[in-house]
């Protein structure tokens, strides 16, 4: 077989060629130190190494997340601890204050240093985190709480919301005597006393027929219209202490809201605690009371739990009752009329699994309590109606009150109080520290994952350096060495043609 010049040549190349390009894929390795560059060189291994970089994508976001609601709730934690400490020290200056044997001046010091105690109270609680009220519910951007003036009603037949609202200032505890018996409102003239002074001494003042305002040295009481009234000198008669006050600026969880997705006239409201969206149908045509045929729909009104049926337009479902009521005379209900139910929520979560999330911030009132203007109203009013000692600001503003007015009694039923206050805190605290916990249980898995994944991904892409460099050494000698080979047959080749 003769062999030609071009095979000479072409197989000179070829050999160049294929020895150049395996110095040239080597070096590449030793420069990004990765064996995996192109999917060619492991199909199988360029698949399993992309889907861990996804799966590292979605740990980093997590972790982010995680690092983050961490932030949130250890500041939430410790600031809530130091609330704890705060109150303890409110405690010992009641307990101080209710012995019978100290004199008015003494409470007086001791007034002045709760007053100061209550102002750090709420610093704790507009405390923010990167700018952001951890206490305000969704309205992070607002101060959580703010020191206003309330009242204390001591009457056997009035609570505090015979007052709707103190404006003005009051750097002491006013007290207010009503003398004589009356209306607020009415048509007679009501006489009162008043003391910035712990009732040392007294001023007196009119409230004049039809009217609901008391103007008392820098402050105005608005009584609510129609209450009655009664003169000191008669049993359980009314007095007023003016005292500080604390009113919270966020949002809450409380209620729902109902709203027709179609047009329906009827009145809607409802009972019982919904934690989640509930949309309703209506599966029939009639008047209330019905019957009422209907379906809900727990996800949007992708799937449906239809065969109810309520005889008295009250529809339970999930969570509670959807009441439908007839509306200025419109008494009539459509098939497929349709009711969403929205409860109010003002958590901020943070999603730290693909399947976990965690709140990071609180319902300030629910916490610490204090006075709260609820959605379209104008007056506000306690919160904790329920559960009144555990509404702290109120008792530490009623404790003032009492301590500046040399009330022993009500200064012990502040203290007893103050203890319920105390525990109720420290249950809030006892549940963010759970939380503080579960982050750190899932932060310490998420870095596991991550450091397996890594380890994985390194077998995966990460070149042997000891190997990488003597098969890169041992490819640049062949390539020398093919060099010389080829030089030494073209040498040869080109004697042969003389």
């Amino acid at each position: 077989m003769r062999i030609s010049e071009n095979m000479i040549y072409g197989s000179t190349t070829d050999n160049m060629n294929r020895s150049l390009s395996e110095v040239m894929r080597l070096s590449e390795m030793d420069t990004s130190q990765k064996k995996l560059l192109l999917p060619s060189d492991n199909p199988a291994g360029m698949a399993t190494a992309l889907d861990l970089h996804a799966r590292n994508g979605s740990i980093e976001h997590f972790l982010t997340n995680v690092k983050t609601a961490q932030g949130w709730l250890e500041l939430g934690d410790k600031m809530l601890g130091e609330v704890s400490s705060t109150i303890s020290k409110i405690k010992e200056l009641a307990q101080q204050a209710s012995t019978a044997t100290y004199t008015d001046d003494q409470r007086a010091a001791i007034a002045k240093q709760i007053r100061q105690l209550m102002g750090t109270l709420i610093n704790q609680a507009n405390t923010r985190f990167n700018g952001k009220s951890i206490f305000a519910g969704h309205k992070v951007d607002a101060t959580a709480f703010d020191e206003i003036l309330g009242a204390t009603v001591r009457d056997k037949d009035l609570d505090d919301s015979a007052v709707e609202t103190v404006t003005g200032k009051a750097p002491h505890t006013i007290s207010v005597d009503f003398l004589s018996n009356g209306t607020v409102g009415g048509s007679a003239d009501l006489n009162y006393r008043y003391s910035s002074d712990g009732g040392k001494t007294w001023k007196n003042g009119t409230l004049p027929a039809g009217q609901r305002k008391l103007t008392v040295d820098g402050a105005t009481i608005t009584l609510k219209n129609g209450i009655t009234v009664k003169d000191q000198d008669t049993d359980g008669g009314t007095r007023i202490n003016v005292r500080p006050a604390v009113i919270y600026n966020g949002d809450d969880s409380d209620g729902v809201t109902t709203k027709s997705l179609n047009g329906s006239q009827l009145l809607t409201s409802t009972l019982g605690h919904f934690n989640q969206n509930v949309v309703v149908r209506v599966d029939n045509s009639g008047t209330i009371p019905g019957p009422v045929s209907y379906s809900y729909s727990l996800d949007g009104g992708s799937s449906w739990t239809s065969g109810n049926v309520s005889s008295n337009a009250r529809l339970n479902i999930p969570g509670g009752t959807l009441i439908l009521s007839s509306n200025a005379g419109a008494n009539t209900f459509s098939s497929g009329n349709q009711f969403m139910i929205t409860p109010n929520t003002a958590d901020i979560r943070f999603s730290i699994s693909r399947t976990q999330s965690v709140t990071v911030n609180s319902v300030g009132k629910d916490v610490f309590g204090g006075l709260y203007r609820k959605p379209g109203e104008t007056i506000p009013s306690r919160v904790m109606a329920d559960k009144p000692e555990q509404n702290l600001f109120e008792t530490v503003g009623e404790l003032i009150g009492y301590v500046e007015t040399n009330d022993v009694k009500n200064i012990g039923n502040c203290l007893d109080k103050l203890k319920s206050s105390h525990s109720h805190v420290a249950s809030v605290n006892g549940t963010i520290g759970a939380r503080v916990n579960l982050t750190d249980f899932v932060l310490n898995a998420l870095d596991a994952r991550a450091a397996n994944n890594k380890t994985y991904l390194s077998n995966i892409e990460d070149a042997d350096v000891a190997t990488l460099l003597s098969d890169l050494n041992k490819q640049k000698y062949i390539y020398s060495s093919v060099i010389k080979t080829n030089q030494i047959i073209l040498e040869l080749n080109e004697m042969s043609l003389f």
